[in-house]
Order: C-alpha cells, then sequence, then structure tokens
C-alpha cells in the first residue's frame, strides 16, 4: 500500500512537477514551443491521475467482492480477474485519452486546445475519468463493503 500510494501521489501530481520543471527551470520558455513537449504533456497531464485513480478504484472494488457472502462475487477477487481488468481500464484509459494528443497544439507561444470548443470537452474529459467515476466507485465499492462486513 505504500507503494501503491508513492506511485499514485507521483502519479497525481506529474502536471505539476512537469509544468514547474518546463516553464521554471527553462529561463525563455522554449519548451513550452515544442509540440511534441505540449502534446505528450497535455496527454499525461490527464492519463497518469486517471490510471492512478483506477488503480485506487480496482483495489476498492477488490476488497468489496473479497468480502461477498457470495462466492460467485468472492471469485472476482482472484489474480485472473484482477489481471484482466487491470490491463482492460488502463488500455481504455490510454486509448480514449489520444484525443488530447490531437487537440492540443503551440499556439502564440503557448500550449492550448486547438479551438474554443475543444476546452469543455478536454475539461469534461479529464473529470469525470480522474474525479466523478473514481471517487463514485470508491463510495459505491465502501458502502457495499460496509454492508457485507456488517
Amino acid at each position: 500500500m505504500i507503494c501503491a500510494s508513492s506511485v499514485d501521489l507521483l502519479c497525481g501530481d506529474f502536471g505539476i512537477i512537469i509544468r514547474f520543471a518546463t516553464e521554471y527551470f527553462a529561463g525563455n520558455n522554449s519548451t513550452l514551443i515544442n509540440r511534441g513537449v505540449c502534446k505528450t504533456r497535455s496527454y499525461l497531464l490527464v492519463c497518469l491521475p486517471s490510471m492512478a485513480a483506477t488503480c485506487a478504484l480496482l483495489s476498492t472494488f477488490n476488497q468489496c467482492v473479497s468480502k461477498s457472502q457470495s462466492s460467485r462475487w468472492r471469485r472476482l477477487s482472484s489474480t485472473w480477474v484482477a489481471k484482466r481488468l487491470f490491463l482492460i481500464s488502463m488500455f481504455f484509459i490510454l486509448t480514449s485519452g489520444i484525443f488530447y494528443l490531437i487537440i492540443f497544439d503551440v499556439y502564440n507561444g503557448l500550449c492550448v486546445a486547438s479551438s474554443s470548443s475543444d476546452t469543455p470537452i478536454t475539461a469534461v474529459y479529464a473529470n469525470v475519468f480522474s474525479f466523478i467515476v473514481p471517487q463514485d466507485g470508491f463510495m459505491i465499492c465502501a458502502d457495499v463493503t460496509w454492508t457485507h462486513i456488517r
């Protein structure tokens, strides 16, 4: 759990670390003009926290089903199922976030979305997969686990 928490913090803070490194240590902000850095930073800024939150959600789900009284639900707590769920969810996050590589680009020396209509789409995607789905999943799994334990 300590290793998982450390990785979760690192992935969650990735955007802050990269922004600080590219803007503070680069004296003339020349790294922001680079299209590759702009696109990669935008993509990883959303995908890494989403992946970290999803891993925590999968761990919570595993605890939830392992406490069930039903043997059918407890079978979902196996290593085979955990590996499959992990691979499927990571693949989904990595592929669904590819549009960040397309939308973001350098305009007037700033790394921004290509049009103003794309900005809400990127914000909604980031909020849904980084915060809303994992947090709601935590709450549901915690409630079900509490019910199973009682």
